[in-house]
């Protein structure tokens, strides 16, 4: 059984989004307490409707996803409360934890926020001595040599000056964590997509799922936003991920009567049906 908060959340937001995806109304609904299925619908004609529910989601992404957010989240907690900016030279600092997500000592803390501050005011001395002001420019700082713990948790240190432009308009969040980024394929999101669909259709349930007129499977995709890489590459976006899941499926549905991809956070939420193909039948 999964988090039935989370589900409960995403059932009624697929019920909003498609609320005729039984091909009658659904009249009332519930989450029994031993599952299958995660949600018992009734339909305006009697019928009892099951849903069982999974997310998409690439495990081993999400896994480093919150170990890099747990890793941003000390630090930013050692910089608290983060100090104004007094430099003459330097708009922003933007940090990028190390690849490896290693886990953040507390007693370390103290001499991070000192490292930083110190590291900030040597590139900030460093611009004075270069350049006129609005023609100076500093590379990313990769080479913490001098500043050992701040090499301990970050891979690099990116500093930007402050030009004619921006001036003094500093915003109170002067030092930040850099966003995940970069060149990204397709593969992982599909491979996991099908992960999701398979531990679903090939379950050997310990007991066929009870006094049910159908029995339909939703795959959800929520935290794979957060955590996951970006679904929308050159190549391959929504409707795409759909129609490959639907050929993945193919005609081996397992038990299931119908098989529908929920994307909730787009405006407007997407829904596909997998299975049967929408070409083929079914309304």
């Amino acid at each position: 059984m999964g988090d039935r908060h989370a589900e409960k959340r995403v059932f009624e937001a697929f019920l909003r989004a498609k609320p005729g995806f039984a091909g009658r109304k659904v009249v009332d609904w519930t989450q029994p307490d031993r599952d299958p299925p995660d949600v018992c619908c009734t339909l305006s004609d009697g019928n009892c409707v099951g849903v069982e529910l999974t997310e998409w989601l690439h495990e081993g992404q999400t896994r480093a996803g919150k170990q890099r957010e747990k890793l941003e989240e000390s630090i930013l907690k050692a910089l608290d409360p983060l100090p104004p900016n007094k430099t003459v030279n330097i708009r922003t600092v933007s940090m990028t934890p190390r690849p490896d997500r290693p886990r953040f000592v507390a007693n370390d803390a103290v001499t991070f926020r000192a490292q930083l501050l110190a590291l900030i005011a040597e590139i900030d001395q460093s611009l004075t001595d270069a350049a006129p002001f609005g023609q100076r420019s500093v590379s990313p700082r990769r080479d913490f040599g001098r500043y050992p713990t701040l090499g301990k948790y970050l891979s690099e240190v990116d500093f930007q000056p402050r030009d004619q432009v921006s001036g003094d308009q500093d915003g109170a969040t002067w030092i930040a964590t850099e966003p995940q980024g970069g060149w990204y394929a397709p593969d992982p999101a599909v491979e996991a997509l099908g992960l999701s669909l398979d531990k679903k259709i090939q379950k050997r349930y310990s007991s066929e799922p009870r006094r049910l007129d159908e029995f339909h499977l939703l795959v959800y995709y929520t935290q794979g936003w957060f955590y996951n890489e970006p679904l929308s590459v050159p190549g391959f976006d929504l409707p795409g991920a759909a129609r490959w899941a639907s050929g993945h499926i193919g005609n081996k549905p397992g038990p299931f009567d119908r098989i529908w991809l929920f994307i909730p956070g787009v405006d407007p939420p997407q829904v596909f049906r997998l299975y049967p193909r929408p070409d083929r039948a079914a309304p």
